[in-house]
C-alpha cells in the first residue's frame, strides 16, 4: 500500500490483484486525498469501474456523482482517437423508464453494444420488463471516462444528458445486438484484443435477427467461434477472404454495416 500511495505502478497493479473489489472500492477516497500520479489512480479507477463492474459502490464511495466526476478528470482517461465537438452515445438498459435510463452512469459509443447489453439483460432476468436503448448527442469535453475492454466501447458522461431519443423496438435492437455478437466472433476469428476500435455506428440496418445465442458473454463467444458458421457466413457475404481481414475491415463490416 505505501507503495502504490507513492505512485508505484507495479505496486498499484499488484493493489488491484489482491484486494477484493468491495475492499478496492473503499480504497479509492484514501488514493484520492493522497494524490497518488495521475496514472496510477487512472489504473485503480478503471479496475474499479471495469474489471469488477462495481458502478454503484464506486459512486457510493465517492460520495456523489459530482465527486465521481472529479476522480475521473483526475485520473485523465485519454479520448480513444481525435472525436469531433459532438458525439452520439448509447445506453441499453431494461424494465425502467427512459429518463430513468438516461441517468446511467455508463454510456457506450456503439448502438450495438447497447443493444446487446440491453437484451442480454432482459435474458437474464425476464418477465422483469421490456428492453430499450437511449442515445443522446452530448459535447465531447463532457465525457470522462473511455474504456473499450471486451471491445464494449464505453463512455461516462458527465452528467445525465436531459436530451435524448428513445429506441425500444424489439426487431432494431435485435439487429443491433446480433451485429455486436458478430463483432465478437470476428475478434475471436482472428485472436485479436479489441482495442482501439471505437467508433459510431449506424443505428440499425436491414438483415435477419437470426439466433444469438442468449446473448453470451464475449469471452464465451470468443472460446467457440474460431471456425463458427457465422463467421464463415459474414466474411463470405462480404466477399472477404480470413486472411485478408483486419481488424478494421473487421469492424467496419459488422459495426458500421456491410
Amino acid at each position: 500500500m505505501p507503495k502504490a500511495l507513492a505512485g508505484d505502478a507495479n505496486a498499484a497493479a499488484g493493489l488491484c490483484r489482491y484486494l477484493e473489489d468491495e475492499h478496492l472500492v473503499q480504497c479509492m477516497p484514501l488514493l484520492y486525498e493522497a494524490s497518488i500520479p495521475s496514472p496510477v489512480f487512472r489504473l485503480i479507477l478503471h479496475r474499479a469501474l471495469v474489471s469488477s463492474f462495481d458502478f454503484r459502490n464506486t459512486i457510493k464511495a465517492a460520495g456523489s456523482r459530482e465527486h465521481f466526476v472529479q476522480w475521473c478528470r483526475y485520473a485523465s482517461f485519454e479520448p480513444p482517437n481525435t472525436l469531433p465537438d459532438m458525439v452520439p452515445i448509447h445506453r441499453g438498459t431494461f424494465g425502467c423508464a427512459a429518463a430513468d435510463a438516461a441517468t446511467g452512469l455508463h454510456w457506450s459509443f456503439s448502438f450495438n453494444m447497447a443493444a446487446w447489453f440491453a437484451l442480454r439483460r432482459e435474458r437474464r432476468y425476464p418477465g422483469e420488463g421490456e428492453p430499450l436503448v437511449v442515445s443522446a448527442w452530448v459535447p465531447e469535453a463532457s465525457l470522462v471516462f473511455y474504456s473499450d475492454v471486451a471491445g464494449h466501447q464505453e463512455v461516462i458522461p458527465e452528467t445525465a444528458p436531459t436530451e435524448y431519443r428513445v429506441n425500444n423496438s424489439r426487431w432494431c435492437l435485435e439487429d443491433g445486438a446480433r451485429r455486436a455478437v458478430e463483432f465478437f466472433m470476428l475478434l475471436g476469428a482472428l485472436k485479436v484484443k479489441p482495442e482501439r476500435c471505437f467508433s459510431s455506428p449506424r443505428p440499425c440496418s436491414s438483415g435477419s435477427t437470426g439466433d444469438l445465442n442468449g446473448y453470451l458473454a464475449p469471452e464465451q463467444h470468443t472460446a467457440r467461434t474460431a471456425h463458427g458458421s457465422a463467421v464463415i457466413r459474414l466474411l463470405a457475404g462480404a466477399g472477404v477472404s480470413l486472411s485478408a481481414l483486419t481488424r478494421d475491415k473487421a469492424h467496419s463490416l459488422v459495426l458500421n454495416g456491410r
